[in-house]
């Protein structure tokens, strides 16, 4: 569990840095990444949850209005991710995105 956690959680910063320098392309293959690894395992739903919304902050950059508003809606509902603090942040980097086009 620890080590799969820890690589989730270095993809999860990559990402972090791929939307802050606006390399999309590279953010989605991150998530991706993160989402493979977290499939099947259910004692990690926040990274699920996560993957979604680069997901959609990625699409959303894509100009894929419709998949990124679906991931998002997924990513903020899914895996009983009720800690407002982490969907608020999700909520920041989705907006990001339009601030950037």
């Amino acid at each position: 569990m620890t080590k799969v956690w820890k690589e989730a959680s270095i993809l999860f910063r990559l990402c972090e840095i791929c939307d802050a320098t606006g390399r999309f392309d590279r953010l989605a293959v991150h998530a991706e990444d993160m989402r493979e690894r977290s499939e099947g395992r259910p004692y990690l739903p926040r990274t699920r949850a996560s993957t979604l919304i680069w997901f959609a902050v990625a699409g959303r950059a894509a100009g894929d209005e419709r998949t990124a508003a679906r991931a998002f809606q997924q990513g903020t509902r899914s895996h009983g991710t009720t800690n407002s603090e982490v969907i608020w942040r999700r909520r920041q980097a989705y907006a990001t995105v339009n601030r950037r086009s």
